[in-house]
């Protein structure tokens, strides 16, 4: 913590980088607070908080907002402007007319003209879990427009790991601590009927999300604000329209220009750390921060470290 202290103290006196500097920024738009924007076909709720640098943080595509990474990353806020997108469909952001456009290379789309509204040349994007599968299909279609990507325990089209996900299940489906969470996870239906539905299905299988979920689910419950209801109807859209748009986001590794700061828990059974892996390999310049013995959620079980390695990156 020492050392973090010290970082922190350096940037408190860094430059704005040139997305600052040299774009016509739509201040009002990045006042600190809550704004809803009007972006084509519909209306983003974005949340403007703290101080510094830019750095955009989408939530997931499937049903939530950003709440969760609002409450989690607040200890950035003392150095960098962060903007908690909500994406379309998601948290207090709304639907599109034809439920046909909620993929995920669409939310990106979104996150773009976004940046257009701000007046912003480029941006830093940082994303976990769906959030990261968005912030990584930004890199790909705004490659121009992206400096720094932050990727977290992502899920990534095409190559999701789904064999490591079932050596997971396989030694884990008689501990304890997971067994009953496995029998659950098998049972989610492709089509959710209600939010009351798709948010009990979510809660029957999250402890294992956590190396330890006597202590980490609390903490994640708490982060949340209890506000982890998932809207049925997002992610049944979402689920349906990247089925549809089959998108394989390992062909195009080779068009990201952006630096990557790529993190992952090695005992994540959602979004293994294999696929990490060979995104790093396969992205010049990368960076591959793997987090031994933490699951699906590095904020909350290692909070000191994650925000230690995220600032500096981010300062570099």
């Amino acid at each position: 913590m020492r050392k973090l202290c010290h970082l922190l103290l350096m940037w408190g006196v860094i430059t704005l980088p040139s997305s600052f500097a040299s774009a016509e920024l739509n201040q009002a738009a990045l006042k600190r607070g809550t704004h809803k924007v009007q972006l084509g076909d519909v209306r983003i709720h974005y949340v403007v908080a703290g101080h510094g640098p830019l750095v955009f943080v989408t939530s997931v595509g499937w049903g939530l907002g950003a709440t969760l990474e609002r409450n989690c990353f607040k200890p950035l806020e003392s150095n960098f402007t962060l903007v908690f997108v909500d994406e379309r469909g998601n948290g207090e952001s709304s639907l599109p007319a034809d439920l046909k456009d909620m993929s995920t290379s669409i939310m990106a789309d979104d996150l773009d003209r976004l940046r257009s509204y701000l007046g912003v040349d480029d941006i830093t994007l940082m994303g976990h879990s769906g959030g990261g599968t968005i912030a990584l299909e930004y890199a790909e279609r705004y490659p121009k427009h992206l400096s720094k990507g932050i990727i977290i325990d992502a899920r990534i089209m095409g190559d999701d790991g789904g064999r490591d996900t079932d050596v997971f299940l396989s030694l884990w489906k008689d501990d304890p601590k997971y067994k009953e969470a496995i029998i659950n996870l098998a049972r989610i239906p492709e089509h959710f009927k209600t939010d009351e539905e798709a948010t009990e299905s979510m809660s029957s299988y999250q402890d294992i999300y956590f190396s330890k979920p006597s202590i980490y689910v609390p903490i994640y419950l708490r982060q949340s604000g209890q506000d982890i209801n998932v809207s049925a109807v997002t992610q049944n859209a979402h689920n349906e329209a990247d089925q549809l748009a089959n998108r394989q986001q390992p062909k195009d590794y080779g068009v990201i220009e952006a630096k990557l700061l790529i993190i992952n828990g090695t005992v994540d059974a959602i979004c293994p750390y294999q696929p990490a892996q060979r995104l790093h390999e396969a992205v010049p310049g990368s960076v591959l921060d793997l987090y031994a013995n933490v699951g699906h959620f590095p904020y909350i079980e290692e909070p000191d470290r994650f925000i230690h390695d995220v600032a500096e990156f981010l300062s570099h």
